[in-house]
C-alpha cells in the first residue's frame, strides 16, 4: 500500500490544511487573511503587503477597516511570510497580480453584489496598480500608501495620474475616468510627538478630472 503523502506545510512547519490558504496557478500555497465583520458587509479590500513583509502587519488596519463593515482580505506574496516559494524570489512580477486576482475572484464568488477595492504598500502598491489595470472599471477603488512607483515627470502629471487611476477604476457615476476618491492617509503621533501613531483616513470625492491642456499625449 502507498505511503500517505505528508500535508504541504509552512515555513514554520504547519500544514497549510490547519490554515486558510489557496493554491495558486503554480500549485504553490498561500497562507490567507480573513477580517470579517459581525453585520453583512458592505465592500470587499484587498490587502497587498510590500516586499519582505507578510499580510499580518496590517492587522490594525484591518480590524479597523472591519469596524466600518469592510470584508478585508489579504494572502501573504509569493516567497513571503507563511506562503510557498524562495524567499523573494518570483519568476515573474505578473505572478504576483495573477494570485491576487485569483483571489478576488474567489471572494467575488462568495460576495458577488458587493464593491471591490484594493490597498497597497510599497510593492504592494504597484500589484495594485497593475492588477487594477488588468481588468480596467472592475474596481470600485485603490488605496496606496507610498507605492513603488516611479514617475517619469516628462510624460506624467498630477492631472494625467489623476485620470489615468480613475479610468482603472470604477466611478461611483458615469463611466470609468470621470470620478475618482483619493484616499489620503495621515499619520499623527500620540501627545506631545510621543505614544503610538494614529492613523487616519481621509476621504474625498473629485468629479470630473480634465487633463491639464498643457500636458503632452496620453499616460
Amino acid at each position: 500500500m502507498p505511503e500517505e503523502t505528508s500535508p504541504r506545510r509552512t515555513p514554520k512547519s504547519i500544514p497549510y490544511q490547519d490554515l486558510p490558504h489557496l493554491v495558486n496557478a503554480d500549485g504553490q500555497h498561500l497562507f490567507c487573511r480573513y477580517w470579517k465583520p459581525s453585520g453583512t458587509p458592505r465592500a470587499l479590500m484587498f490587502v497587498s503587503h510590500g516586499a519582505g513583509e507578510h499580510c499580518g502587519r496590517y492587522d490594525e488596519l484591518a480590524q479597523m477597516l472591519m469596524g466600518l463593515d469592510i470584508l478585508v482580505f489579504a494572502h501573504d506574496h509569493v516567497g513571503h511570510g507563511q506562503s510557498e516559494g524562495e524567499r523573494m524570489v518570483v519568476s515573474d512580477f505578473h505572478v504576483f497580480v495573477r494570485d491576487v486576482l485569483q483571489h478576488v475572484d474567489g471572494m467575488q464568488k462568495d460576495y458577488p453584489s458587493l464593491p471591490v477595492f484594493l490597498l497597497g504598500h510599497s510593492m504592494g502598491g504597484a500589484i495594485v496598480i497593475l492588477t487594477a489595470a488588468e481588468r480596467p472599471g472592475h474596481f470600485s477603488g485603490m488605496v496606496l500608501i507610498s507605492p513603488l512607483v516611479l514617475a517619469n515627470p516628462e510624460s506624467a502629471s498630477t492631472f494625467k495620474v489623476k485620470d489615468f487611476l480613475g479610468g482603472v477604476c470604477a466611478g461611483p457615476r458615469g463611466p470609468p475616468g470621470r470620478a475618482c476618491r483619493p484616499v489620503h492617509l495621515e499619520l499623527e503621533a500620540g501627545s506631545q510627538g510621543q505614544g503610538p501613531l494614529v492613523l487616519r483616513l481621509h476621504t474625498r470625492r473629485c468629479q470630473s478630472v480634465h487633463k491639464d491642456p498643457r500636458a503632452p499625449g496620453d499616460l
